[in-house]
């Protein structure tokens, strides 16, 4: 608490003296309440702010926890809808070949007796003939370690074709192979040399803005046509080259 500041007059009696005296403490003491008082106030305003914050934090908390649980659900009915894509995979597979028929569903399955007899002849009907084939190709860097794993590469001396084959392909997955892409060139080395690059996207269920997508990234969009694959290329359609 602050020392009162006295002003008294010299021509004071005492008595005088002691009645200003009480007076000054008096005001000097109302004074203090009031400063006192405001401080309460302040105290309980800012209490209550703190407490607005706190509550606002919770509540994006909560949102948060349940937009999280919102997308798990959503994953886990994408995953319920892919295991229904393979096992219909399956049942053409098995009608297809019956050497195919003893075969598990896997997706190597699926590559290369789906996916490659009739991708190949798609690719030729475009000016690309690719004899070669190497299904489920590892990238690795100069130490042997692991840097992208390729579903399905297609080549010939001048033109390498990077296959990624999705049940149902998101725009998401289209972005990862664009960076799969760009991580091949910088990895083939002597293999990659002189030879162009393009990339194409594959599924069994391929969506229009997922077509979109593709084709605006520069990949080859290729869906199923009955027991084959056919490749959609819109006008204007340029792929790009890696």
């Amino acid at each position: 608490m602050a020392t009162p500041k006295w002003d008294i007059p010299k021509d004071l009696t005492l008595d005088k003296l002691w009645e200003y005296f009480y007076a000054s403490n008096d005001r000097f003491e109302r004074e203090a309440a009031k400063r006192q008082a405001e401080f309460d106030l302040r105290f309980e305003r800012e209490k209550a702010e703190r407490e607005a914050a706190a509550a606002k934090r919770q509540a994006e908390a909560e949102k948060r926890r349940a937009e999280r649980e919102r997308e798990w659900a959503e994953l886990r009915k994408g995953w319920e809808e892919t295991k229904e894509l393979w096992s219909n995979a399956d049942r053409r597979l098995k009608a297809m070949n019956t050497e195919v028929g003893g075969m598990s569903n896997t997706f190597g399955a699926v590559i290369e007796h789906l996916v490659i007899p009739g991708v190949q002849k798609r690719f030729a009907e475009l000016g690309y003939n690719l004899d070669k084939v190497y299904p489920r190709q590892k990238v690795a860097d100069r130490d042997s370690k692991l840097v992208a794993e390729i579903d399905l590469l297609l080549a010939n001396a001048e033109t390498i074709v990077a296959i990624e084959v999705k049940a149902k392909p998101s725009v998401k997955d289209i972005e990862k192979q664009g960076i799969k892409l760009s991580v091949l060139r910088e990895y083939l080395g002597d293999e990659g040399e002189g030879r162009t690059i393009l990339g194409a996207m594959a599924g069994a269920v391929f969506g229009k803005d997922q077509k979109k997508a593709a084709h605006e990234a520069g990949l080859f969009a290729i869906v199923q046509s009955g027991d084959t694959m056919r490749i959609e290329i819109p006008q204007g359609f340029k792929p790009r080259q890696w």
